[in-house]
Protein backbone atom coordinates (compact mmCIF):
# COMPACT_ATOMS: atom_id res chain seq x y z
CA UNK A 1 0.00 0.00 0.00
CA UNK A 2 1.03 3.32 -1.19
CA UNK A 3 0.30 5.70 1.87
CA UNK A 4 2.18 2.50 3.98
CA UNK A 5 5.35 2.61 2.42
CA UNK A 6 4.95 7.03 2.48
CA UNK A 7 4.65 6.65 6.07
CA UNK A 8 7.52 4.23 7.09
CA UNK A 9 9.85 5.99 4.68
CA UNK A 10 8.83 9.42 6.13
CA UNK A 11 9.30 7.78 9.59
CA UNK A 12 13.00 6.93 8.42
CA UNK A 13 13.64 10.36 7.05
CA UNK A 14 12.78 11.96 10.18
CA UNK A 15 14.37 10.22 12.45
CA UNK A 16 17.61 10.00 9.72
CA UNK A 17 17.37 13.50 9.14
CA UNK A 18 16.59 15.69 12.47
CA UNK A 19 18.71 15.58 15.30
CA UNK A 20 17.13 15.48 18.72
CA UNK A 21 19.65 18.77 20.46
CA UNK A 22 18.99 20.57 17.01
CA UNK A 23 15.08 20.34 17.58
CA UNK A 24 15.40 21.25 21.21
CA UNK A 25 17.73 24.34 20.93
CA UNK A 26 15.64 25.91 18.29
CA UNK A 27 12.92 26.13 20.81
CA UNK A 28 15.29 28.23 23.34
CA UNK A 29 16.82 25.59 25.66
CA UNK A 30 20.68 26.16 26.34
CA UNK A 31 22.39 22.59 26.25
CA UNK A 32 25.59 21.92 26.99
CA UNK A 33 27.87 19.02 27.40
CA UNK A 34 30.34 16.25 25.67
CA UNK A 35 30.43 14.07 22.38
CA UNK A 36 27.68 11.55 24.08
CA UNK A 37 25.59 13.30 26.69
CA UNK A 38 24.28 17.35 26.88
CA UNK A 39 22.03 18.66 29.72
CA UNK A 40 19.90 21.55 30.52
CA UNK A 41 17.00 22.76 32.14
CA UNK A 42 13.72 20.77 31.07
CA UNK A 43 11.62 22.50 28.56
CA UNK A 44 8.67 20.43 29.21
CA UNK A 45 7.06 22.27 32.41
CA UNK A 46 5.54 20.87 35.24
CA UNK A 47 8.38 21.15 37.94
CA UNK A 48 11.17 23.37 39.10
CA UNK A 49 14.20 22.93 37.18
CA UNK A 50 16.93 24.91 38.90
CA UNK A 51 19.57 22.23 38.39
CA UNK A 52 19.81 21.09 34.82
CA UNK A 53 18.04 17.62 34.89
CA UNK A 54 17.20 17.25 31.07
CA UNK A 55 19.75 14.89 29.51
CA UNK A 56 20.05 13.96 25.85
CA UNK A 57 22.08 10.97 24.74
CA UNK A 58 23.63 11.56 21.18
CA UNK A 59 24.61 7.52 20.76
CA UNK A 60 20.82 6.97 21.08
CA UNK A 61 18.93 9.89 19.84
CA UNK A 62 16.78 10.42 22.80
CA UNK A 63 16.04 12.40 26.46
CA UNK A 64 15.37 11.60 29.67
CA UNK A 65 14.52 14.26 32.51
CA UNK A 66 15.39 13.13 36.07
CA UNK A 67 12.72 15.99 37.35
CA UNK A 68 9.99 15.03 35.69
CA UNK A 69 10.62 11.60 34.12
CA UNK A 70 9.85 12.22 30.64
CA UNK A 71 11.94 10.50 27.98
CA UNK A 72 11.97 9.13 24.45
CA UNK A 73 12.98 10.57 20.81
CA UNK A 74 12.64 13.44 18.70
CA UNK A 75 8.84 12.49 17.66
CA UNK A 76 8.14 12.29 21.54
CA UNK A 77 9.82 15.24 21.93
CA UNK A 78 7.84 17.40 19.78
CA UNK A 79 4.43 15.47 21.41
CA UNK A 80 5.28 16.91 24.58
CA UNK A 81 6.35 19.81 23.79
CA UNK A 82 3.21 21.00 21.31
CA UNK A 83 0.82 18.66 23.11
CA UNK A 84 -0.10 17.23 19.70
CA UNK A 85 -0.33 13.17 18.27
CA UNK A 86 2.32 11.23 16.77
CA UNK A 87 1.16 11.87 13.47
CA UNK A 88 0.72 15.83 13.91
CA UNK A 89 4.64 15.77 15.22
CA UNK A 90 5.69 13.63 12.19
CA UNK A 91 4.68 16.32 9.91
CA UNK A 92 5.67 19.09 11.84
CA UNK A 93 8.81 17.44 11.63
CA UNK A 94 8.88 16.61 8.20
CA UNK A 95 7.37 19.57 6.73
CA UNK A 96 4.28 17.94 4.93
CA UNK A 97 1.06 16.59 4.66
CA UNK A 98 1.88 11.64 5.57
CA UNK A 99 -1.10 9.72 4.11
CA UNK A 100 -1.72 7.41 6.58
CA UNK A 101 -4.12 4.23 6.63
CA UNK A 102 -7.05 5.20 8.42
CA UNK A 103 -6.79 8.94 7.55
CA UNK A 104 -8.59 10.76 4.46
CA UNK A 105 -6.47 11.57 1.50
CA UNK A 106 -6.99 12.93 -1.74
CA UNK A 107 -7.38 9.46 -2.63
CA UNK A 108 -10.25 8.47 -0.08
CA UNK A 109 -10.24 6.94 2.79
CA UNK A 110 -7.51 3.95 3.04
CA UNK A 111 -8.30 1.73 6.14
CA UNK A 112 -5.40 -0.05 7.95
CA UNK A 113 -3.91 -3.30 6.69
CA UNK A 114 -2.29 -6.19 8.29
CA UNK A 115 0.32 -6.70 5.84
CA UNK A 116 3.70 -5.92 6.55
CA UNK A 117 5.62 -3.29 4.63
CA UNK A 118 7.26 -5.55 2.20
CA UNK A 119 11.59 -5.48 2.69
CA UNK A 120 13.65 -3.22 0.27
CA UNK A 121 16.69 -4.12 1.84
CA UNK A 122 19.11 -6.95 3.22
CA UNK A 123 18.84 -8.13 6.81
CA UNK A 124 21.34 -6.22 9.28
CA UNK A 125 23.80 -7.56 11.16
CA UNK A 126 22.17 -9.54 14.16
CA UNK A 127 22.14 -7.29 17.17
CA UNK A 128 24.63 -8.26 20.32
CA UNK A 129 22.91 -10.03 23.02
CA UNK A 130 21.32 -7.69 25.47
CA UNK A 131 22.14 -7.81 29.58
CA UNK A 132 20.47 -5.34 31.42
CA UNK A 133 22.53 -1.79 32.10
CA UNK A 134 25.69 -1.82 34.67
CA UNK A 135 23.59 1.06 36.81
CA UNK A 136 20.53 -1.41 37.14
CA UNK A 137 22.92 -5.08 37.65
CA UNK A 138 23.96 -2.78 41.05
CA UNK A 139 20.50 -1.99 42.06
CA UNK A 140 19.34 -5.51 41.43
CA UNK A 141 19.87 -6.59 44.78
CA UNK A 142 17.25 -3.77 46.21
CA UNK A 143 14.87 -4.45 43.15
CA UNK A 144 14.70 -8.07 44.13
CA UNK A 145 13.92 -6.89 47.62
CA UNK A 146 10.76 -4.45 46.60
CA UNK A 147 9.66 -7.36 43.71
CA UNK A 148 9.45 -10.41 46.39
CA UNK A 149 7.89 -7.55 48.95
CA UNK A 150 5.18 -6.81 46.90
CA UNK A 151 4.28 -10.05 45.35
CA UNK A 152 4.34 -11.50 49.08
CA UNK A 153 1.52 -8.30 49.39
CA UNK A 154 -1.13 -9.53 47.11
CA UNK A 155 -1.97 -12.54 49.41
CA UNK A 156 -2.98 -9.76 51.89
CA UNK A 157 -5.03 -7.42 49.41
CA UNK A 158 -8.60 -9.43 48.22
CA UNK A 159 -9.18 -6.40 46.17
CA UNK A 160 -6.31 -6.86 44.02
CA UNK A 161 -7.23 -10.78 43.44
CA UNK A 162 -10.74 -9.45 42.58
CA UNK A 163 -9.11 -7.61 40.22
CA UNK A 164 -6.66 -9.91 38.56
CA UNK A 165 -9.44 -12.28 38.87
CA UNK A 166 -11.72 -9.95 36.61
CA UNK A 167 -8.88 -9.07 33.94
CA UNK A 168 -8.48 -12.89 33.10
CA UNK A 169 -5.41 -13.31 35.41
CA UNK A 170 -5.10 -16.67 37.15
CA UNK A 171 -3.29 -17.21 40.89
CA UNK A 172 -1.16 -19.29 38.57
CA UNK A 173 -0.45 -16.49 36.23
CA UNK A 174 0.45 -14.13 39.45
CA UNK A 175 2.96 -16.80 40.37
CA UNK A 176 4.33 -17.46 37.21
CA UNK A 177 4.83 -13.48 36.59
CA UNK A 178 5.79 -12.51 39.66
CA UNK A 179 2.96 -9.56 40.24
CA UNK A 180 2.73 -7.72 42.94
CA UNK A 181 1.27 -5.07 45.13
CA UNK A 182 2.76 -2.17 46.42
CA UNK A 183 0.90 -1.17 49.60
CA UNK A 184 3.06 1.25 50.86
CA UNK A 185 4.57 -1.37 53.67
CA UNK A 186 7.85 -1.99 51.63
CA UNK A 187 9.88 1.36 53.21
CA UNK A 188 9.42 -0.09 56.72
CA UNK A 189 11.00 -3.32 56.37
CA UNK A 190 14.08 -1.10 55.40
CA UNK A 191 13.61 0.90 58.75
CA UNK A 192 17.52 1.42 60.71
CA UNK A 193 19.15 -0.14 57.12
CA UNK A 194 20.95 2.71 55.70
CA UNK A 195 22.55 1.46 52.93
CA UNK A 196 18.96 -0.71 51.90
CA UNK A 197 17.30 2.76 52.57
CA UNK A 198 19.73 4.69 50.15
CA UNK A 199 19.86 1.89 47.71
CA UNK A 200 15.94 2.04 47.65
CA UNK A 201 16.17 5.93 47.06
CA UNK A 202 18.80 5.41 43.83
CA UNK A 203 16.80 2.82 41.86
CA UNK A 204 13.69 5.00 42.58
CA UNK A 205 11.44 3.06 44.81
CA UNK A 206 11.73 5.81 47.24
CA UNK A 207 10.71 9.73 46.69
CA UNK A 208 12.93 12.52 48.17
CA UNK A 209 10.61 12.36 50.84
CA UNK A 210 10.72 8.60 51.49
CA UNK A 211 7.19 7.66 49.58
CA UNK A 212 7.12 4.86 47.66
CA UNK A 213 6.99 5.87 44.10
CA UNK A 214 4.58 2.98 42.60
CA UNK A 215 2.39 2.76 45.78
CA UNK A 216 -1.28 1.97 45.28
CA UNK A 217 -0.42 -0.07 41.94
CA UNK A 218 -0.05 -3.19 40.95
CA UNK A 219 3.24 -4.21 40.26
CA UNK A 220 4.87 -6.21 36.94
CA UNK A 221 8.60 -6.65 37.54
CA UNK A 222 11.40 -7.34 34.89
CA UNK A 223 13.21 -10.47 35.95
CA UNK A 224 16.69 -11.69 33.99
CA UNK A 225 18.84 -14.57 35.46
CA UNK A 226 16.59 -14.53 38.67
CA UNK A 227 17.22 -11.16 39.20
CA UNK A 228 14.37 -8.00 39.40
CA UNK A 229 16.10 -5.77 36.97
CA UNK A 230 12.79 -3.30 36.65
CA UNK A 231 9.05 -2.44 37.80
CA UNK A 232 6.27 -1.00 36.19
CA UNK A 233 3.26 -0.32 38.78
CA UNK A 234 -0.55 -0.33 36.85
CA UNK A 235 -2.90 1.73 38.81
CA UNK A 236 -5.70 0.28 40.08
CA UNK A 237 -9.77 0.94 40.29
CA UNK A 238 -10.59 2.90 43.55
CA UNK A 239 -7.19 3.35 44.51
CA UNK A 240 -6.26 6.86 43.12
CA UNK A 241 -6.12 8.36 46.60
CA UNK A 242 -2.92 5.96 47.88
CA UNK A 243 -0.94 6.79 44.86
CA UNK A 244 2.38 8.80 45.51
CA UNK A 245 3.10 9.59 42.42
CA UNK A 246 1.32 10.99 38.56
CA UNK A 247 -1.91 9.42 40.14
CA UNK A 248 -3.24 10.57 36.49
CA UNK A 249 -1.17 8.16 35.07
CA UNK A 250 -2.34 4.76 34.35
CA UNK A 251 1.29 3.17 34.13
CA UNK A 252 4.12 4.53 36.03
CA UNK A 253 7.71 2.61 36.11
CA UNK A 254 11.01 3.30 38.03
CA UNK A 255 13.13 6.24 36.77
CA UNK A 256 15.51 3.79 35.25
CA UNK A 257 15.71 2.61 31.33
CA UNK A 258 13.11 0.99 30.42
CA UNK A 259 13.41 -2.73 29.50
CA UNK A 260 11.82 -5.17 26.68
CA UNK A 261 9.52 -6.37 29.58
CA UNK A 262 9.55 -10.35 29.47
CA UNK A 263 13.22 -10.54 27.43
CA UNK A 264 14.69 -12.35 30.63
CA UNK A 265 12.33 -15.01 30.53
CA UNK A 266 12.46 -14.90 26.94
CA UNK A 267 16.12 -15.47 26.37
CA UNK A 268 15.84 -18.03 29.27
CA UNK A 269 13.33 -20.14 27.36
CA UNK A 270 15.45 -19.82 24.23
CA UNK A 271 18.52 -21.43 26.20
CA UNK A 272 16.46 -24.35 27.89
CA UNK A 273 14.93 -25.14 24.05
CA UNK A 274 11.58 -25.24 25.47
CA UNK A 275 10.19 -29.20 24.53
CA UNK A 276 7.06 -27.50 22.78
CA UNK A 277 7.34 -25.50 19.35
CA UNK A 278 7.64 -22.11 19.68
CA UNK A 279 5.82 -20.06 16.44
CA UNK A 280 7.76 -16.76 16.86
CA UNK A 281 8.48 -13.91 18.73
CA UNK A 282 5.08 -12.23 20.09
CA UNK A 283 5.12 -8.17 20.58
CA UNK A 284 2.82 -6.93 22.54
CA UNK A 285 1.88 -3.39 23.67
CA UNK A 286 1.20 -3.35 27.19
CA UNK A 287 2.11 -4.93 30.67
CA UNK A 288 -1.31 -6.34 31.54
CA UNK A 289 -1.34 -7.46 27.66
CA UNK A 290 1.67 -9.55 28.49
CA UNK A 291 0.67 -10.53 31.53
CA UNK A 292 -1.80 -12.19 29.56
CA UNK A 293 -0.13 -14.18 27.34
CA UNK A 294 1.63 -15.65 30.30
CA UNK A 295 -1.72 -16.90 31.05
CA UNK A 296 -2.74 -18.51 28.01
CA UNK A 297 0.81 -19.65 27.94
CA UNK A 298 0.88 -18.63 24.15
CA UNK A 299 3.29 -20.79 22.01
CA UNK A 300 5.88 -17.71 21.29
CA UNK A 301 8.61 -15.59 23.05
CA UNK A 302 6.42 -13.12 24.46
CA UNK A 303 7.44 -10.05 24.70
CA UNK A 304 5.94 -6.08 25.90
CA UNK A 305 7.23 -2.79 24.61
CA UNK A 306 5.46 -1.04 27.59
CA UNK A 307 4.57 1.76 24.16
CA UNK A 308 3.89 1.83 20.85
CA UNK A 309 7.23 2.28 20.33
CA UNK A 310 10.59 0.74 20.29
CA UNK A 311 13.28 2.28 21.58
CA UNK A 312 16.72 1.17 20.14
CA UNK A 313 17.74 -1.01 23.32
CA UNK A 314 14.49 -2.99 22.78
CA UNK A 315 15.14 -2.96 19.13
CA UNK A 316 18.34 -4.94 20.55
CA UNK A 317 16.62 -7.04 22.34
CA UNK A 318 13.56 -7.86 19.78
CA UNK A 319 17.18 -8.87 17.51
CA UNK A 320 18.87 -10.56 20.06
CA UNK A 321 15.77 -12.98 20.72
CA UNK A 322 15.48 -13.44 16.70
CA UNK A 323 19.18 -14.48 16.81
CA UNK A 324 19.15 -17.01 19.84
CA UNK A 325 16.07 -18.55 18.25
CA UNK A 326 17.42 -19.33 15.09
CA UNK A 327 15.67 -17.35 13.39
CA UNK A 328 11.68 -17.29 14.37
CA UNK A 329 9.46 -14.60 12.75
CA UNK A 330 8.19 -12.03 14.59
CA UNK A 331 4.28 -11.42 15.04
CA UNK A 332 2.87 -7.82 15.30
CA UNK A 333 -0.01 -7.28 18.34
CA UNK A 334 0.37 -3.78 19.37
CA UNK A 335 -3.17 -2.34 20.31
CA UNK A 336 -6.03 -2.12 17.59
CA UNK A 337 -6.22 2.25 18.20
CA UNK A 338 -4.73 4.74 16.23
CA UNK A 339 -1.57 4.69 18.28
CA UNK A 340 -0.97 0.96 17.91
CA UNK A 341 -1.33 0.63 14.40
CA UNK A 342 1.22 3.87 13.97
CA UNK A 343 3.51 1.70 16.19
CA UNK A 344 2.94 -1.14 14.23
CA UNK A 345 4.04 0.26 11.22
CA UNK A 346 6.84 2.17 12.61
CA UNK A 347 7.74 -1.06 14.50
CA UNK A 348 8.04 -2.97 10.93
CA UNK A 349 9.90 -0.37 9.51
CA UNK A 350 12.10 -1.18 12.38
CA UNK A 351 12.27 -4.86 11.43
CA UNK A 352 12.82 -4.67 7.79
CA UNK A 353 14.75 -7.31 6.05
CA UNK A 354 13.35 -9.80 9.10
CA UNK A 355 10.21 -12.44 9.18
CA UNK A 356 7.38 -10.13 10.58
CA UNK A 357 3.60 -10.14 10.12
CA UNK A 358 1.13 -8.05 12.01
CA UNK A 359 -1.92 -9.72 13.56
CA UNK A 360 -5.56 -8.52 11.98
CA UNK A 361 -7.88 -6.31 14.06
CA UNK A 362 -9.94 -7.73 16.49
CA UNK A 363 -13.25 -6.03 16.66
CA UNK A 364 -14.23 -7.78 20.38
CA UNK A 365 -10.97 -6.11 22.07
CA UNK A 366 -8.71 -3.88 21.04
CA UNK A 367 -5.59 -5.51 23.37
CA UNK A 368 -5.28 -9.01 24.70
CA UNK A 369 -5.80 -7.41 28.38
CA UNK A 370 -8.99 -6.28 27.30
CA UNK A 371 -9.73 -10.09 25.40
CA UNK A 372 -8.98 -11.59 28.49
CA UNK A 373 -12.07 -10.23 30.22
CA UNK A 374 -14.30 -12.13 27.69
CA UNK A 375 -14.93 -16.07 27.77
CA UNK A 376 -13.83 -16.74 24.62
CA UNK A 377 -11.52 -13.94 24.33
CA UNK A 378 -8.72 -16.82 23.76
CA UNK A 379 -10.85 -18.40 20.80
CA UNK A 380 -10.99 -15.02 19.43
CA UNK A 381 -7.12 -14.29 19.68
CA UNK A 382 -6.04 -17.90 18.04
CA UNK A 383 -8.82 -17.06 15.32
CA UNK A 384 -6.94 -13.88 14.77
CA UNK A 385 -3.57 -15.55 14.86
CA UNK A 386 -4.94 -18.10 12.17
CA UNK A 387 -5.58 -15.39 9.74
CA UNK A 388 -2.39 -14.31 9.91
CA UNK A 389 -1.30 -17.12 7.48
CA UNK A 390 -3.66 -16.36 5.00
CA UNK A 391 -1.83 -13.44 2.99
CA UNK A 392 1.13 -16.21 2.51
CA UNK A 393 4.19 -16.99 3.50
CA UNK A 394 5.97 -14.76 6.80
CA UNK A 395 7.64 -11.98 4.57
Amino acid sequence: MKQTRDLSDTIAQVKAQVRLEGEVRRRGVELRGGTRRLEGRCPLGGHEDSTPSFNIYLDTQRYYCFGCHAGGDVLDFVQEMDGCSFLDALERLSGRQVATPGRASSNGTARMASAPVQSRRQPRADALATAFPARQASLAPILTRAMLHYHQSVARAPFVQDYLSSRGVSPAAVRRCLLGYADGSFRLTLSGKPELWQAAREAGLLTARGQEWLSGRLIIPEVEEGKCTWLIGRGLPGSSPHFVSFPDKKYLGLPLDKPLLGFGRAAALCEARPPLPVLGIHVVEGAVDYVVTQEWSLPFYNVALLGTHASRTQLQGLLSLHRRSGGLPFLLDLDGDEGGGLGTLHLQEQLRGYPVRALPEIAQGKDLGALAEHPYGYAWWTHAFHAVGEGGEWQ
